[in-house]
């Protein structure tokens, strides 16, 4: 039997990979049925848009269902919207299967990291975040450079039809191996909390408001780069399989530092000092991108990209367990995703009618979202401050609210 940590590495890995592997491939493959930049990146964010819906719901989903039973139908609802894209022919018909995709995968993420947290002691959780980052990262890697290297070769659809696949095996493992994952509630949490009406505490609590706005902040930045770092280098033209390897980089950089360094530093500086030199870095790096002229500029500018996820996520992610109860916890992380969502959909959206506006090689788009994430970088780094100082001297991880 599947313990509930492995299986929750498995559905983070193969939700990732799908994600990671439409990077390099989505916005092109709207432009070939036909879409002009902005209708290309409404297209695009429809996926985000639906997911960021069914985020809100998923800790209810999980509540009612249970873990395994969400993650199976969240698997086969993804893999079953995957092969439908190689049978449309318009933007229009892309963008309802991208939103019926964005809903199937709307319960993975949460239900993977309520998974894992409910799995670890609270002194485990950076290490458990950072390796299930490790995953996430290993999909980013493999998943990008592929994509584009079959895409180029052949054509989208195949890309679409092969990570359909691999989701419906993920469903047939996770529903056959891994029973037993909804037995109790632990360190003492209720299901019954998020049933009494706790989901607006869970939204509006301070220390968790810090985690969503960091989240809309960074995937605003990820947004970015899916809409318009293809569409501009693809304008100065550099093929399909280069720009996967652009996405490639800044996953083996995050990589490298969820093998080790980067749980070591949330725990030995704290959550939220870690958290906001992550997002620094994702601030400079979409910054730098505006100054890039060349594709070692451009690799340069997605391996600090790298540098500042591989800090930033095990940072919040497990931030966001310790501001948590058990029973709210499938809750706060649907509400953390749907940020995740809202984001997207915001960088996609805005970098399409900046590119519309102001033409497809434009470079606004990073100067915009960048100096958005740094802003918010510098606001999480005074509160960390501020939690340091009002620290008890038995207190909390320093950098944290106690």
């Amino acid at each position: 039997m599947m313990s509930g940590t492995w299986a929750a590495r498995l559905v983070v890995f193969v939700a990732f990979f799908d994600l990671f592997a439409q990077l390099p491939i989505v916005a092109p493959f709207a432009r070939q049925l036909g879409a002009d930049p902005l209708v290309t990146s409404i297209t695009v964010a429809s996926y985000d848009a639906s997911n960021l819906f069914g985020n809100l719901a998923a800790g209810f989903v999980l509540l009612g269902l249970g873990k395994q039973r969400t993650l199976v139908i969240g698997l086969l609802v993804s893999g079953t919207a995957l092969a439908m894209y190689g049978i449309v022919d318009s933007p229009l018909q892309f963008g309802v299967i991208r939103a019926v995709h964005g809903l199937g995968q709307a319960v993975l993420s949460p239900g993977a990291f309520t998974l894992l947290s409910d799995s670890v002691t609270p002194g485990r959780r950076a290490q458990a975040m950072g390796t299930a980052a490790a995953f996430i990262a290993i999909a980013a890697v493999i998943g990008p450079p592929l994509s584009g290297i079959v895409a180029s070769r052949t054509e989208p659809s195949y890309v679409f039809a092969g990570v359909a696949s691999l989701m419906v095996v993920a469903a047939i493992v996770v529903a056959i191996t891994a029973r037993g994952l909804d037995r109790g509630v632990p360190e003492g949490g209720s299901e019954r909390q998020v049933r009494d009406g706790s989901f607006l505490a869970v939204l509006l609590r301070p220390q968790l408001v810090v985690a969503y706005v960091s989240c809309l902040a960074w995937t605003a930045g990820i947004g970015t780069l899916v809409v318009h770092l293809p569409l501009l280098l693809e304008a100065r033209g550099v093929p399909a399989s280069a720009r996967g390897s652009a996405f490639g980089v800044y996953a083996l950089v995050a990589l490298v530092l969820f093998a080790r360094p980067a749980p070591w530093l949330v725990d030995r500086f704290g959550r939220l000092r870690t958290l906001g030199v992550g997002l620094g870095l994702i601030g400079a790096s979409l910054v730098s991108l505006a100054f890039a002229s060349g594709t070692s500029e451009v690799y340069l500018a997605m391996a600090t990209f790298g540098c500042g996820f591989g800090l930033l996520f095990p940072a919040v992610t497990a931030y966001l367990a310790d501001q948590t109860l058990p029973g709210e916890r499938g809750v706060a992380y649907g509400v953390f995703y749907a940020a995740y969502s809202l984001g997207v959909v915001v960088g996609e959206i805005g970098s399409g009618q900046l590119a519309q506006t102001l033409g497809p090689t434009t470079v606004a788009p990073f100067w915009a979202f960048g100096i958005v994430a740094l802003a918010v970088a510098t606001w999480v780094c005074i509160l960390a401050m501020r939690a340091l100082e009002a620290r008890p001297a038995d207190g909390a991880m320093a950098g944290d609210p106690a």
